[in-house]
């Protein structure tokens, strides 16, 4: 369920004509928050068994995990106005233009470690759920709630993103299924293409 919004939606929905930025990010930046706190909770309930995981266990996995850490973080930065020197933020920007291709590339030698047709029935539910039932449930939500126009196409849009990368680095670090969440990866980026143009063009 967790969507690529800073690698996918963020650049699509900044490129949209009468959107302002500031308004993007408002809506963003906390389903990036909630995208990581239920993303450790489902791994954490998912490796220690739902009648044994306590509070204390996922509240500790939350604070030891980085990418929760560099949301929040990120999102103080920005509403205090907060900028690094430029040397370190062109240095920073370098990493992090690194990190998504690494990503890939790490996702791409765990595929072809596979045997051929070894995709999974969970994986193409994975990908129906996040590249069709994501936006139709949110289109369906949002018409009950009156919500239209532009506030509409950015519900739409940041669900219908293909699973975020870092769900591979998350469940590969926390003991999860990483060959399942490689092969949601990828499938649902191929997905998301076509939902996504399918949605831009509707709105443009």
């Amino acid at each position: 369920f967790r969507g690529n919004l800073a690698f996918v939606g963020l650049p699509i929905l900044l490129k949209f004509p009468g959107l302002a930025p500031e308004r993007v990010l408002l809506l963003l930046a906390p389903m990036m928050i909630l995208y990581n706190l239920l993303a450790v909770g489902v791994l954490v309930v998912s490796w220690q068994g739902a009648g044994q995981v306590s509070w204390r266990t996922v509240v500790a996995e939350w604070l030891r995990n980085p990418i929760l850490w560099a949301s929040v973080l990120g999102g103080v930065a920005y509403s205090c106005g907060w900028v690094l020197p430029s040397p370190f933020d062109e240095t920073a920007t370098l990493i992090g233009k690194m990190a998504v291709p690494l990503a890939l590339v790490t996702i791409g030698a765990v595929l072809t470690s596979l045997p051929t047709g070894a995709w999974c029935a969970s994986a193409w539910v994975a990908m129906a759920g996040k590249n069709l039932l994501s936006p139709l449930v949110g289109w369906v939500v949002a018409a009950a709630l009156g919500i239209s126009g532009v506030e509409r196409l950015l519900i739409l849009v940041a669900l219908a993103c293909p699973t975020a990368v870092a769900s591979y680095t998350m469940a590969e670090a926390m003991g999860g299924d990483e060959a399942l969440a490689a092969q949601t990866v990828v499938g649902s980026t191929v997905g998301s293409a076509a939902v996504l143009a399918l949605l831009l063009a509707w709105a443009g």
